[in-house]
């Protein structure tokens, strides 16, 4: 008899622990919590820097009011530059806007000759622009942004005509527009790198030497240029 009630009385504490027991199974069995899911982000203010190689995409045309030569030597170099901007982007890993101020150095320069009397060189000693972007993450954790824009820009023009001792030279800015492409990745919410190719149609240039009131030979400047940009931005 003594030992079935220790039999009964053994049962009812086992019976008693297993809901605790099945409890702690359920939470160590639980799956542990994770931080919610954020694509990286592009808003913000931002600086960049970089650096550039560029090319004027045509050669200077010259004339001695006979016949018309094309300088093969188009003006091409490298420069450094920066640029200062702001991005909006109103949903995560959605759509970004900005608009970008950027100007460069740039020591783009070519010359050649049409005779031993006639020689014509150019240089492009700076650009900018002053773009609208529009850009859109093209990885799952949106890190990768393919971009492109545009707008007002602006470049210094530098043009040459020399016959003997002639020389007719200019020396300004030259205004017209600009278009963008590129590609930018996020290396920490704040760094990024990037690469871009931007293409510039400034205003023409044309000089005219005279000798005795008279036109004895002119040359037109196209300023169509190309350049490639290296760089990285810090975000704020």
């Amino acid at each position: 008899m003594t030992r079935l009630l220790r039999l009964l009385a053994a049962l009812a504490v086992l019976a008693g622990a297993a809901p605790v027991i099945a409890a702690d199974l359920l939470v160590k069995k639980a799956a542990p919590a994770t931080a919610s899911y954020l694509p990286a982000s592009w808003a913000g203010l931002y600086v960049s820097g970089y650096g550039l190689y560029g090319a004027n995409l045509t050669n200077t045309a010259v004339t001695d009011m006979t016949t018309v030569a094309d300088i093969a030597s188009a003006p091409h170099g490298p420069g450094v530059g920066g640029a200062i901007g702001y991005n909006f982007q109103p949903v995560p890993n959605g759509i970004m806007f900005g608009v970008r101020a950027d100007v460069a150095y740039a020591n783009l320069h070519g010359s050649g000759a049409v005779s031993n009397v006639l020689s014509v060189s150019n240089a492009t000693n700076y650009l900018g622009d002053l773009d609208a972007i529009i850009g859109l993450p093209l990885t799952p954790d949106g890190k990768l942004l393919g971009y492109t824009g545009g707008g007002f820009a602006f470049g210094g023009a530098k043009p040459n005509l020399q016959v003997a001792t002639l020389a007719q030279a200019a020396s300004d800015t030259s205004t017209g527009w600009n278009v963008l492409a590129g590609l930018s990745y996020q290396l920490t919410p704040s760094w990024q790198v990037f690469m871009e190719g931007d293409y510039f149609q400034l205003g023409d240039k044309s000089l005219t030497a005279t000798f005795n009131g008279q036109p004895v030979a002119t040359s037109l400047t196209k300023y169509h240029i190309f350049e490639q940009k290296l760089g990285i931005t810090y975000k704020f």
